[in-house]
């Protein structure tokens, strides 16, 4: 019997068949012409339950079970002969916008004449009175939004009236489509199958799956208004399924140029909640409870507590400490920044690091984030003080999963650097 030989696996983010390094100025055109690829090749050569999740949660209201694939395409004229055609003839058109936020799509407003009538995503289902329902799907990636003189320009083509509550309009989240992935997986196979033992639906499924995860549901939720960037992402976690949301949360440290210098590593929200549940509350109150952010008065307060009292007299201390589920361990450390060669210290007050620890104890420091008084002054004011308040303070705990949700309902709260010009 052959045994199998060993091979060490490419880069986590990059062993994947539906991820693509982003190259030139359009990275967002770039992405969002992929990914509508990828969704209709899985539409197209999957087992047909993908398909009939996506048009049943877009369009509740209709009946899609005796309807069958009959095209598949892309970058398609809404205006052409072959559509109209078929909607002369009797069939119906369906317009599905699906984006991080799942804005509505456009009811009411006036198309815009300069729009393209190019949809992203074009399907043709047939019914059993070989009727044809025509569903143009139109893409946003990253923080995009649809836009309402676009979807009505692509509305009237398709020949949807005008009327708020029309079922032929709807709408899907990225995340919707991950947990539907991902539930779609765990019917078939268990959580740790290797991808190589996967029947090719669920590696489809998965791989597809993970690319979202990676290009459309990492969300930033703070960030300081300077270079270096000090970020604050979250994400739905790796299992998460429709009737199971819960988050993972990280912190980077990037250049100018938006390329990750140190990456703290990802932690579920619970283990970030067990570590500011450490902090006595005056001390969360005093960092994150104000309109303003101070770091001094952060610094005072927690002086105040006799345990961490000798920070102030030039030492280093972890101020909370946690263990993750995969034997490393997060913590919150007030760090002294000391000169490499002599080993004096060189700045004026302990900078706040949230750092991590190897699952053999060691410190790992290259993947520490440093918060400078500024940075972090910067970074948490960001956060609107209400849901700072509820994620970082608590009444009386923590709950930062708070920060996804506000930031998905509000998207004017945070802004995606992979979009900005």
């Amino acid at each position: 019997m052959r045994s199998r030989c060993y091979r060490e696996p490419m880069n986590e983010k990059w062993d994947n068949i539906f991820l693509y390094q982003h190259a030139g100025d359009d990275t967002n055109k770039q992405l969002e012409n992929n990914i509508t690829k990828n969704l209709l090749k899985i539409v197209q050569d999957t087992d047909s339950q993908l398909l009939r999740w996506l048009l049943s949660r877009g369009f509740p209201d209709e009946q899609w079970t005796d309807y069958k694939l009959s095209s598949v395409d892309s970058q398609v004229s809404l205006h052409t002969g072959s559509v109209q055609e078929k909607l002369e003839a009797g069939g119906e058109g369906y317009l599905l916008g699906i984006s991080r936020y799942g804005e509505e799509v456009a009811t009411e407003t006036d198309p815009d004449q300069t729009a393209d009538s190019t949809i992203d995503g074009y399907l043709e289902l047939v019914g059993p009175d070989n009727r044809s329902r025509l569903i143009g799907i139109e893409v946003k990636t990253y923080s995009d939004q649809l836009r309402a003189g676009q979807m009505s320009k692509y509305r009237h083509w398709l020949g949807i009236p005008r009327n708020p509550e029309s079922p032929r309009l709807g709408t899907v989240t990225w995340g919707a489509i991950y947990a539907a992935l991902n539930d779609a997986v765990k019917a078939q196979n268990s959580v740790n199958t290797p991808r190589p033992e996967m029947g090719k639906d669920p590696y489809l499924w998965k791989e597809f799956g993970q690319a979202l995860l990676y290009d459309q549901l990492e969300v930033i939720v703070a960030e300081n208004n300077e270079t270096p960037h000090k970020r604050m992402w979250m994400r739905p976690s790796p299992d998460s399924s429709d009737t199971n949301s819960s988050y993972e949360i990280t912190i980077t440290w990037e250049d100018s140029n938006n390329a990750t210098q140190s990456r703290l590593g990802w932690m579920s929200t619970t283990e970030f909640e067990e570590l500011l549940s450490q902090l006595p509350l005056s001390v969360r109150k005093a960092a994150f409870g104000n309109p303003s952010v101070s770091y001094p008065r952060f610094l005072d307060t927690l002086y105040e507590v006799d345990e961490y009292s000798n920070i102030q007299n030039q030492t280093t201390k972890n101020i909370a400490r946690t263990a993750l589920t995969d034997g490393s361990e997060r913590a919150f450390r007030m760090k002294w920044l000391t000169n490499d060669e002599t080993g004096e210290v060189v700045s004026q007050v302990p900078h706040f690091r949230i750092v991590k620890y190897y699952k053999s104890g060691n410190y790992a420091q290259g993947s520490a984030p440093n918060l400078d008084p500024d940075a972090f002054e910067s970074l948490f004011e960001s956060i609107p003080m209400e849901i700072r308040r509820q994620a970082l303070v608590g009444n009386p705990e923590p709950d930062v999963s708070v920060l996804w949700e506000k930031t998905v309902e509000d998207t004017t709260n945070f802004t995606d650097p992979r979009t900005s010009d």
